[in-house]
């Protein structure tokens, strides 16, 4: 009988969000956090909205660090 994994806690589901956002890659976010591709994409598909903005926010920074600002 298979058995189900620990449960995530909100503080390693923002880190996974935030550093496939960074990313893009579900296969290194997994590694990084050592859960399988498959929680990665869940998380993703499930928090629409909390992973759009943070997209967001990283374009906004990458575009102010191509600009410097004198």
């Amino acid at each position: 009988m298979a058995h189900r994994g620990k449960k995530l806690d909100d503080q390693t589901r923002e880190g996974i969000l935030a550093h496939y956002a960074c990313t893009g890659s579900t296969a290194e976010t997994a590694r990084m956090y050592q859960v399988l591709k498959s929680t990665v994409r869940r998380l993703v598909k499930e928090s629409p909205d909390e992973f759009v903005q943070l997209r967001r926010q990283k374009r906004k920074r990458m575009q102010y660090n191509k600009h410097p600002h004198f």
